[in-house]
């Protein structure tokens, strides 16, 4: 069941902008897509259990979001380590039962025993890499199930002596005749958040109208973005004097925030992203059952086949059969989980009292490293 079949099962049809702008504000901001094509008990479900007791959090770290990947890289990786390879573009996977051979676009050539491929949705969805032989049908089926959303951050911010127009509060909704046109707005110097004198406000604008803003100039978006706030503030306010927009969806190493669960995908459709095609192994945030489109989700599903990998050098390999679908509930948290069924029919029960955890969106650019016999082609987070 999509998310807006459930609002309407409930009473929710909202018609006004004011309406509209608060289901965007509860839904959009943070599935990055309309209600119309998310899947209700799957996503909101996983949601729910993340927040619960707890809310969202926007953390602040004046060291920046890689000194996360940098501590867990120095475990393994010394100084200029000559195994990490950066500013290779993958063109070619070539894979069999024996070995996989990577090309890129410079005519560098990289052959190993296993490789492990943490490319994004919209990359493998976009077929900007291509896989000799094609990968499975039974694969790509799965792949080209799955959305890769588009969620874009706007950054503008301001002299530090300018005086402070907008309100204190931490969220700020703005109501459009056409949803979407820059509904959420957040207070970067609200109480707790960046210093009073950064001066900062955040714009969040997904779907639809990320697209578009992504692939106008900055400048074009500063004066719609002006336009608006001249409109509620009047136009003696500052200009700003800097201004970032997030162009995930255009970056042709992402195409794409995070991804999101469409209507009817199955665990089964989970199994198949995770499996492996000869010895090549699939991970990252979209092929996670539980924590997709979250950061979580690449980390663990990136440990998961890492081991996989490790048990196959031992002699132990993963053999993957297809199987027939069967219905059931397929979600693992649910209280009436079928571990036989494949394919979800809507059953499902949860209770999630009692039980909190904090996500993070994944937003990110691909990259790739070479470890021993494993090619690792993986996520730099920034």
């Amino acid at each position: 069941m999509s998310v807006r079949s459930a609002l309407k099962i409930g009473g929710w049809s909202p018609m006004s902008p004011i309406a509209k702008v608060v289901e965007y504000f509860e839904h959009d901001a943070e599935f990055a897509e309309p209600p119309d094509v998310t899947s209700f008990q799957s996503t909101h479900a996983v949601a729910e259990e993340l927040y619960a007791g707890n809310g969202d959090f926007f953390i602040t770290d004046s060291r920046g979001f890689d000194v996360i990947v940098k501590n867990m890289a120095n475990e393994f990786l010394e100084e200029d380590d000559n195994r990490l390879k950066l500013n290779q573009v993958v063109k070619e996977i070539v894979w069999n039962e024996d070995d996989v051979t990577v090309i890129t676009k410079n005519g560098s050539i990289f052959r190993a025993e296993f490789a492990l491929c943490t490319f994004s949705i919209g990359v493998l969805e976009n077929n900007v890499v291509d896989f000799v032989p094609e990968l499975p049908y039974w694969k790509t089926e799965e792949i080209y199930q799955f959305h890769m959303a588009w969620f874009t951050k706007i950054f503008l911010k301001f002299a530090e002596d300018a005086e402070q127009f907008w309100p204190e509060e931490e969220w700020m909704l703005v109501a459009d005749e056409k949803r979407g046109y820059y509904p959420v707005w957040g207070n970067l110097i609200a109480p707790g958040l960046l210093p009073t004198s950064e001066k900062m406000l955040l714009i969040i604008v997904t779907g639809e109208e990320s697209k578009r803003i992504e692939r106008q100039p900055d400048d074009d978006t500063k004066e719609e973005i002006m336009t608006v706030l001249h409109g509620l503030f009047g136009d003696s306010i500052p200009e700003p004097t800097h201004i970032h927009v997030s162009k995930w969806g255009t970056d042709p190493l992402h195409f794409g925030a995070y991804s999101n669960w469409p209507v009817e995908v199955s665990m089964e459709s989970f199994r198949r992203l995770q499996a492996p095609v000869g010895k090549l192994y699939f991970a990252g945030e979209g092929t996670h059952e539980r924590y997709n489109g979250y950061l979580q989700g690449g980390l663990l599903t990136g440990q998961d086949r890492a081991n996989e990998i490790i048990d196959c050098i031992g002699g132990n390999c993963i053999e993957f059969v297809v199987v027939d679908k069967k219905y059931g509930c397929t979600y693992q948290q649910a209280t009436n989980y079928d571990n036989m069924a494949t394919v979800d029919d809507g059953t499902c029960v949860f209770n999630f009292r009692g039980q909190s955890s904090l996500a993070v969106r994944l937003e990110g650019k691909a990259t790739m490293t070479v470890v021993s016999t494993l090619l690792l082609l993986t996520s730099a987070i920034y």
